[in-house]
């Protein structure tokens, strides 16, 4: 399969904003995440609801904000996501 293929597969597989969200939780901000993905800040806080409910994303205080980290399931998801993405990228798949 050719490197546009594999894109196009991934891409109709895996919604890509909503993964680039996940993949991006826990080293930015929503604020920052919003700008870069073209979301608004309502419908990824509900993202995050959803990530959160379904197991995938733990949320620590620290201070007056909330740091978001992956859960068990979440860091293997994610992990999954990377190596998916990553062959899609460079054809290099394991």
């Amino acid at each position: 399969m050719t490197v546009s293929t594999l894109q196009c597969i991934r891409d109709a597989v895996f919604r890509k904003k909503e993964v680039e969200l996940f993949l991006g939780l826990p080293r930015e901000s929503t604020k920052v995440l919003a700008k870069r993905i073209p979301m608004t800040t309502s419908y990824i806080y509900n993202q995050v609801r959803l990530f959160r409910d379904r197991g995938l994303i733990n949320f620590e205080k620290v201070g007056r904000s909330n740091r978001i980290t992956y859960t068990e399931k979440g860091l293997k998801i994610a992990l999954l996501l990377e190596g998916i993405i990553d062959c899609a990228e460079n054809g290099k798949c394991k």
